[in-house]
């Protein structure tokens, strides 16, 4: 569970705080049509007066269209890396109870953990893995190589083409660190093959150089929050001494997709986005994407954002729904 241990001493609290309560509450808060296009609420939630803190921060999923919140979304993280990366951090000295490699991931998940609780938090199921590629490639780097995965990705390049698309990636990147190759084959291998165990919504690509950003590569478009919730995520690094309002350690302009129901991701069990679930997350009544037909469920009377099957599941809900429950603004 991740809990926020977070006090400030500016006003309105730190910038992904005050993000925070700008795409959640009031007549500003960002919404977006769930339910098969017949509900219109919010992709976050966060009740007006409660605390800023993981349970009380509800985020609508993509796959079910759950208001569900932040602290009951485990994840882990996957790391991935040529041996020599790992050799060089662990020859580093450093004070502390961690070995230089541990230190160096507890560093960058730091910076990077606003980023990936967004884009965890969008998934009901299917995102308990994150992939963490670490390269020493450069931001020019790392553009190339997902540009070439979401290209490859549309199935329109013929065999000659594909053949020569990939040795001239293999050439420009054979001398970086993992060369292209080697990374190639590790994303199609998360990708494709079930001895993986899971099946990434998304792969997150880092350098170990500070200077060049973080980027996603998601196996589906859906799977990228939406600009109106990003545009205005704080950019900077969150340090209350830090003036620079650009050294944040991910970019999400820099992220992206691969072809919706592209032949490069193997199918997993979990349900794909679009699905409707009632609210109560052990019930398994659903409507299917893009469903027309009268509805099984109905919304919760008060916020009109939670979705229910029954009475019963409403009822057995409310200890979680309460701290996210109240009246729309007008």
């Amino acid at each position: 569970m991740f809990q926020i241990q977070q006090t400030w001493p500016n006003e309105g609290g730190s910038d992904v705080e005050r993000w925070f309560r700008k795409v959640t509450q009031g007549t500003d808060a960002i919404r977006s049509w769930g339910n098969n296009k017949r509900q219109y609420s919010r992709l976050i939630s966060w009740k007006k007066g409660k605390e800023f803190a993981a349970e009380n921060l509800f985020f609508r999923t993509i796959d079910t269209s759950r208001l569900l919140p932040m602290s009951l979304a485990d994840f882990r993280f996957q790391w991935y890396t040529h041996q020599g990366i790992w050799n060089h951090l662990d020859k580093k000295k450093v004070d502390g109870e961690f070995g230089p490699r541990k230190q160096w991931q507890y560093i960058a998940l730091s910076g990077l953990m606003w980023y990936l609780l967004v884009m965890r938090n969008m998934h009901d199921y299917g995102c308990g893995d994150i992939a963490m590629v670490v390269t020493e490639w450069t931001s020019e780097e790392m553009d190339m190589a997902l540009d070439y995965w979401a290209e490859l990705s549309q199935d329109k390049w013929t065999p000659d083409e594909k053949r020569e698309k990939f040795f001239e990636m293999d050439r420009k990147l054979h001398n970086s660190n993992p060369c292209f190759y080697q990374n190639d084959l590790l994303v199609r291998s998360l990708l494709s093959d079930p001895a993986v165990g899971y099946v990434p919504r998304l792969i997150v690509f880092m350098s170990t150089n500070a200077e060049h950003k973080a980027r996603a590569l998601f196996t589906d478009p859906s799977f990228h929050p939406p600009e109106a919730l990003i545009a205005t995520f704080p950019t900077g690094c969150g340090n209350i001494d830090c003036e620079d309002n650009d050294c944040g350690m991910f970019d999400f302009s820099k992220c992206r997709s691969l072809k919706k129901g592209s032949s490069m991701v193997r199918k997993d069990k979990f349900p794909p986005p679009g699905n409707v679930k009632c609210n109560m997350w052990v019930c398994n009544v659903e409507e299917q994407a893009g469903f027309t037909g009268p509805s099984k469920f109905q919304k919760c009377q008060k916020c009109k954002e939670a979705l229910y099957c029954c009475k019963d599941h409403q009822a057995g809900d409310w200890a979680s729904h309460k701290r996210v429950c109240e009246v729309p603004p007008c």
